[in-house]
């Protein structure tokens, strides 16, 4: 009995090692044109592997490439029907408050990132010309960020809103090295203080 008492948490700990050390190779191939989004959302782990069809709204999870579960979004919506409640809108203050958090965090996770390739082609308009030219300078500062920014190319629409894109992307990384950044994007003051304000509101 002592022996079973010494061995469970022997064993989660080192399930939980495995865990956290073993790389997760996540890939995307997405796009959107005339209002329609394609692609896939594919990560795997090992011999696990989820993949995600976006057209479709389809998850699939596979185990040494065989499929075990299928469940589609749409499915699920048409079964909900209105049982979906709405949600609250965060005021614009507290959206700019998160905005400089949000940016760190971001750059920080992509830091831990090995990232084997990364290409995007964006075409965007957002109604108002200001916030266009705030979102390209968002831009300007994640491609300033990564070690491929070469591969990110945009094109700006000031007349009309519009959202176009071509994305594909693979990376790896340890779950353990997502822990410092997320930890610190959750303990930050400002992040904290918005939380409650929204949670409050």
């Amino acid at each position: 009995m002592i022996a079973v008492i010494i061995v469970i948490p022997v064993v989660m700990a080192a399930a939980i090692a495995v865990i956290l050390l073993f790389p997760v190779t996540i890939f995307i191939n997405s796009a959107r044109s005339c209002g329609k989004i394609g692609g896939i959302f594919d990560i795997s782990w090992a011999i696990l592997r989820i993949r995600y069809l976006i057209e479709e709204s389809q998850m699939e999870i596979l185990i040494s490439g065989k499929r075990i579960f299928r469940i589609s979004q749409k499915n699920k919506l048409r079964n909900n029907g209105d049982q979906k409640k709405p949600l609250k809108k965060p005021h614009i203050r507290d959206i700019f408050n998160l905005s400089g958090p949000i940016l760190r965090l971001f750059k920080d996770i992509v830091y831990t990132f090995r990232l084997k390739y990364f290409d995007l082609d964006v075409t965007f308009g957002l109604g108002d010309p200001a916030y266009t030219g705030i979102f390209t300078g968002f831009l300007h500062a994640i491609r300033g960020s990564l070690r491929t920014g070469n591969n990110i190319r945009w094109t700006a629409d000031f007349t009309r809103p519009e959202l176009e894109w071509n994305l594909k992307a693979k990376a790896s990384v340890m779950p353990i090295r997502l822990l410092p950044p997320l930890t610190k994007f959750i303990t930050d003051r400002h992040v904290l203080r918005t939380m409650k304000s929204i949670y409050l509101t």
